[in-house]
């Protein structure tokens, strides 16, 4: 997880992103490093992509990760001044090619479920998210 929210913070510096987070990746410790990766990678990537994309006060994301009790919540959130179509509950890819592109956030929910979860995005007065809720797993 450190080495993810590196990573994702250098290109937001390099973007000039202002990136924010907070989470206890210790209650992650249930699910495999190539399962965070995929999740908050993919995540993170579509967000920067979307962020960079703007005017640099615009240019703000957060993540936000949080456990009650059994229960680990994840946040995601970015502007996004795109018209989004949704299909099955997931944003369309808006690079056109459905054959090469669309596929991050199809693993997002893909693995979320793998570990009994349930993935929620969203798209209301031009900020977009990501809601993550699954088990919190020892």
């Amino acid at each position: 997880m450190d080495i993810i929210l590196s990573e994702k913070n250098l290109l937001c510096e390099k973007y000039q992103i202002k990136f924010s987070y907070m989470i206890d990746g210790e209650k992650l410790t249930g699910i495999k490093s190539g399962d965070i990766a995929a999740i908050f990678g993919n995540a993170l990537d579509n967000a920067i992509e979307c962020a960079a994309e703007l005017p640099v006060e615009k240019r703000i994301i957060s993540l936000i990760g949080y456990a009650r009790q059994d229960v680990m919540g994840i946040h995601i959130e970015n502007y996004c001044e795109d018209e989004l179509e949704f299909r099955n509950g997931l944003p369309v890819s808006t690079k056109g090619d459905d054959n090469y592109h669309g596929f991050g956030m199809k693993s997002i929910q893909y693995v979320v479920e793998k570990y009994g979860g349930n993935l929620v995005a969203n798209l209301e007065e031009k900020i977009f998210s990501v809601d993550i809720i699954f088990p919190v797993l020892d």
